[in-house]
């Protein structure tokens, strides 16, 4: 709604992180908008970088792309990592220099195992004081499908609106109001989870035990991810502070490379199709998300069981080495023949229906 909003036409942006969650390239280009991506510092724990920032907004402005806003993802999705109270900070003053709405996608606040802690948008621009709390506008996400209660199941979400003008507000609820018939499983999960049981209720103690239960073990399965992948060489991993996911990067050997443009992949692509082949894992390439040009990633959920962690862990292990090994070399000379386009062609609709 907010993106159907905001945009009005082909020259209309809005800021995105990159990598990035696909729902925003489509739906800014569903509502005839563009995406201005500003890449991520991954060296940096994906931290937010406001020179690329800055740059990405520039390049937009000289093309005639009026950006209206700019989106935060935080905890990140697919990056999994928390953002410091004093990037989110320079995040607003960026946004309020350059009068963009700030949407912050929160959806994944409650998934956070013990690194930087979480921080909302909403808090920060609230207690930087004027002129930041007198009108920044802010809209705040948050989602009942993700955390200890939805589990990626039940759908149910709001926004915040912080700092927009009531005639705005009247016609998002316009918007709000063509949705005759929301999933009623889905508002009802929303009313408890914005009322959970409190101290001396019935079910209190039952529930605390067990998303404190549920939350333990996820932060003992984000560690145990991210350290698998560091200790396989050519992988690194950053640190799975929130969310559901780990991104890892791979040194990607020049031969699948070469293997990759012959059927028409991203490098990535062919190593997450031969390692759902081979070894039964799905993930998702990095070339999915917009990753920055030459770096090669995929991105994996942190929500296997964890009786059953190991064993994943070594089947990936042995699948890896094997690719490696299989590719390792110099690449051989790409032909260019009729049945390579053909080849191509099929790997797209194969990337599209993925």
């Amino acid at each position: 709604m907010l993106l159907k909003a905001l945009l009005r036409g082909e020259h209309d942006g809005i800021l995105v992180p990159l990598p990035q969650y696909p729902l925003y390239s489509a739906s800014i280009a569903l509502y005839g908008g563009r995406l201005v991506g500003y890449h991520l510092d991954e060296d940096a724990g994906w931290g937010l970088s406001m020179k690329r920032l800055q740059a990405s907004l520039d390049a937009a402005r000289a093309e005639g792309v009026e950006v209206r806003a700019v989106v935060v993802i935080n905890p990140g999705n697919p990056t999994g990592q928390c953002l410091r109270e004093e990037h989110l900070q320079e995040l607003v003053r960026f946004a309020h220099s350059n009068r963009l709405v700030i949407l912050a996608d929160e959806v994944y606040q409650e998934n956070v195992y013990g690194g930087v802690p979480f921080t909302s948008c909403h808090k920060v621009v609230s207690t930087m004081g004027a002129p930041y709390s007198l009108n920044q506008e802010l809209v705040s996400f948050h989602s009942v499908s993700k955390g200890t209660a939805g589990e990626c199941g039940i759908r149910g979400g709001y926004m915040h609106l912080f700092n927009i003008e009531e005639s705005v507000r009247a016609h998002l609820y316009k918007l709000a109001s063509i949705n005759l018939s929301p999933s009623v499983p889905g508002m009802v999960a929303m009313g408890c989870y914005v009322n959970p049981p409190r101290p001396g209720e019935a079910s209190y103690e039952a529930h605390a035990r067990e998303r404190s239960s549920l939350l333990r073990s996820l932060q003992r399965r984000a560690r145990a991810m991210s350290e698998a992948f560091n200790s396989i060489p050519g992988i690194s991993c950053q640190p799975v502070d929130g969310a559901m996911y780990a991104f890892p990067r791979i040194e990607m050997p020049p031969r699948a490379v070469a293997q990759a443009a012959r059927l028409g992949k991203s490098p990535d692509m062919l190593y997450c199709l031969e390692l759902l082949e081979h070894a039964h894992i799905a993930a998702t390439p990095g070339a999915s998300f917009r990753q920055e040009d030459g770096t090669f990633h995929f991105r994996t959920t942190i929500l296997p069981p964890e009786a059953s962690f190991a064993g994943l862990v070594e089947r990936f292990r042995r699948f890896h080495v094997d690719f490696m090994q299989r590719y390792a070399g110099a690449p051989a000379p790409l032909p260019h023949t009729a049945a390579d386009s053909g080849s191509s062609l099929v790997a797209m609709a194969v990337m599209s229906k993925l």
